[in-house]
């Protein structure tokens, strides 16, 4: 085993982009990109949809919704104007923009929740622009508590929570807060809200259901039959309920995700580990291949790159788990496939790394990167976990951390972090670590420390 698997990472890092630029430099040689990127098609680019689906999720990303929500979220706040308390206010807001939002299926969708990309319509673009400051008179200054000085989106909501007792569960703990008369009126209000943008969320997915349900019996083809039926049946338990299957609890988690944008954005998180008991048992009893769950994931990464466009949302795998175990599992190597599969900008993902993570993990890594990949980046686990206890965490919270979009380090599911400058440069020193002699050397002892 390596000494040093962050060390062994610059080293590697080192070797592939020499091979990376002697392959490009060989002529009548294909590369190890064009190799993959042929390789690739397959794997998202096989299913229905002329261009392609990753084609198609570019498009839908690039589209995006942003007008289409203003607008809702504009809506609900007036017909929210009349609530004293601005959490309860806030909630209607977010509950009204998912019940008037479009559910959008297309043909092939493995897992469902994703933007409508369709242009606003001239009057509905006027109304826009007539209340275009609604949001921010209203909103805006309360967002992200006293000073406003956040910058939202750099968070991971606690996917454990949900798949441990589903959306129910959630409500349920609200409720029995509240008939304990926890708190103060401020306190009331919070759950007040959480029970209406919870019922916000629950009716959103209900919707999807019925659609589904209506595409299962409007269709001719018994295969696209099937598959809305199948569909339905996972939206008949979740997100309300815990998920008891693989299919179930990445559909959960992504849809619970899809609808946090109407507040503010969620990072998909340590999905290796909070899938991993739904993988593993799956495969142990015969109802799910290693391929079915490669296919499932790369339906994720198509969807965040139609929700996110080029927002970077994050996964990070690999790491240490809660209870100090290594997370590093076989459903690790099927998320690290999927990126050279997929090919896309999002999900952002990382893999943190431990003295004791698997070799063959580290080397799908880099060959990755190697393949001129933006992604995966590479996290040094203990340095990362020590400084978060160092800070004040406890072990248990420092080890289950974010790369909340781009690299700065967030707690997950215990803290209402909000960034306040997640970028600070450092030009010389950037130049010289890129330019000198010996800059690996240097970069493995700040790291390593």
């Amino acid at each position: 085993m390596r000494p040093s698997a962050f060390a062994a990472v610059v080293q590697g890092l080192e070797d592939a982009s020499a091979r990376a630029t002697r392959e490009t430099v060989t002529p009548g040689r294909p590369t190890t990109r064009q190799i993959a990127a042929h390789a690739g098609e397959s794997a998202s680019d096989s299913r229905p949809g002329p261009d392609g689906r990753r084609a198609r999720a570019q498009r839908i990303g690039e589209a995006g919704d942003a007008d289409l929500r203003r607008l809702l979220l504009t809506r609900g706040a007036e017909a929210a104007a009349d609530e004293p308390a601005h959490n309860v206010r806030r909630a209607r807001m977010i509950a009204y923009a998912l019940d008037h939002y479009p559910v959008v299926i297309d043909d092939g969708d493995l897992l469902v929740g994703k933007p409508c990309a369709e242009p606003l319509d001239a009057v509905a673009r006027r109304e826009l622009e007539a209340k275009g400051d609604v949001l921010s008179r209203l909103f805006e200054p309360l967002r992200y508590g006293p000073g406003n000085g956040g910058t939202g989106g750099h968070r991971t909501i606690d996917f454990e929570t949900l798949m441990a007792g589903g959306v129910d569960g959630v409500r349920a703990e609200v409720e029995r807060r509240d008939r304990a008369g926890e708190g103060d009126a401020s306190a009331r209000d919070f759950r007040r809200a959480a029970l209406v943008a919870l019922d916000g969320l629950l009716r959103f997915a209900a919707r999807y259901r019925a659609t589904l349900e209506t595409l299962a019996r409007e269709a001719a083809d018994p295969a696209r039959r099937a598959a809305f039926e199948e569909l339905a049946a996972v939206f008949s338990r979740i997100p309300a309920a815990p998920p008891r299957t693989f299919r179930e609890a990445i559909q959960s988690a992504w849809f619970v995700q899809f609808a946090m944008r109407f507040d503010d954005i969620s990072c998909t998180g340590h999905s290796d580990d909070y899938l991993r008991p739904f993988y593993e048992r799956d495969v142990r009893e015969g109802t799910l291949t290693r391929d079915d769950a490669l296919v499932l994931i790369e339906e994720l990464y198509l969807r965040s790159n139609e929700t996110f466009g080029r927002w970077p949302e994050t996964i990070l795998l690999g790491g240490t788990a809660r209870d100090g175990r290594p997370v590093a599992n076989d459903l690790t190597r099927l998320f690290l496939e999927a990126v050279g599969r997929v090919r896309l900008v999002n999900p952002n993902v990382g893999l943190c790394l431990r003295d004791d993570t698997p070799d063959d993990l580290v080397d799908l890594g880099l060959s990755l990167v190697a393949q001129g990949l933006s992604h995966p980046a590479f996290y040094n686990d203990r340095v990362i976990i020590d400084g978060l206890v160092a800070a004040g965490l406890a072990v248990e919270d420092a080890r289950r951390y974010q790369n909340s979009t781009c690299v700065e380090i967030t707690p997950v599911g215990c803290s209402n972090v909000q960034v306040a400058a997640a970028r600070v440069y450092r030009p010389r020193r950037c130049c010289f670590f890129s330019t000198a002699d010996g800059r690996w050397s240097r970069i493995r002892a700040c790291a390593g420390r």
